[in-house]
C-alpha cells in the first residue's frame, strides 16, 4: 500500500469512533463510493493499519468493578524468565487484560479487571507465588476516562 492519504486517515478516524459504520456511511463523509471505501478498508487491513474489530464492553455492567494496575519486577531479566512469566499470566490469569513490558526499576505493568479487591487479592497471591517474580506494587484505580480514538493524520 502506498502512503496514506487524507481519505485513508479519515476512514481510520471514523472506524475508531464506530467500527460498525457502513461503507456507504463512511463514503458519504469522505466523499467516496461505498465500493471504494471497502477496497480502502481491505487495503488498510492488509497493510496492518487495522488490526481487527471488536466490541468494547462495559466491565462494570459485567460485574468487574475494580481496575488495578500492578508493576512487576522479575528476579532475572533473561529471555527465559520473560517468556516464563508471560506464559504463566497468559495461561492462568484472564483478568489481566493488558500486559506491557517496560524498562526501568520494574519489568511489567499489568492491568487487572476484577470483581473486587478480594478477587484481586486471590490473583495477587498467585502472581507473587510465581518463582520468577521478585516484587509487585499495585495501584487501584478510582476512576478513569479513555482518550480514544488515536490521533491519526
Amino acid at each position: 500500500m502506498a502512503e496514506l492519504d487524507r481519505a485513508d486517515f479519515e476512514i481510520l478516524r471514523l472506524l475508531q469512533e464506530d467500527g460498525l459504520m457502513s461503507n456507504a456511511e463512511i463514503g458519504k463523509l469522505v466523499h467516496l463510493s461505498a465500493s471504494t471505501v471497502s477496497r480502502r478498508i481491505d487495503a488498510l487491513k492488509e497493510a496492518g493499519y487495522i488490526k481487527g474489530f471488536r466490541a468494547v464492553l462495559d466491565h462494570q455492567r459485567l460485574g468487574l468493578s475494580a481496575v488495578i494496575y500492578t508493576q512487576v519486577a522479575l528476579r532475572n531479566h533473561g529471555n527465559e524468565d520473560l517468556e516464563e512469566f508471560e506464559g504463566i499470566i497468559t495461561a492462568t490469569m484472564p483478568h489481566i487484560v493488558e500486559c506491557m513490558r517496560a524498562c526501568g526499576n520494574w519489568d511489567y505493568l499489568l492491568k487487572f479487571v476484577v470483581r473486587d479487591t478480594g478477587h484481586f487479592g486471590e490473583l495477587l497471591g498467585k502472581l507473587t507465588a510465581t518463582p520468577v517474580v521478585k516484587w509487585v506494587r499495585s495501584y487501584p484505580i478510582i476512576s478513569s476516562r479513555e482518550f480514544c480514538p488515536l490521533p491519526v493524520g
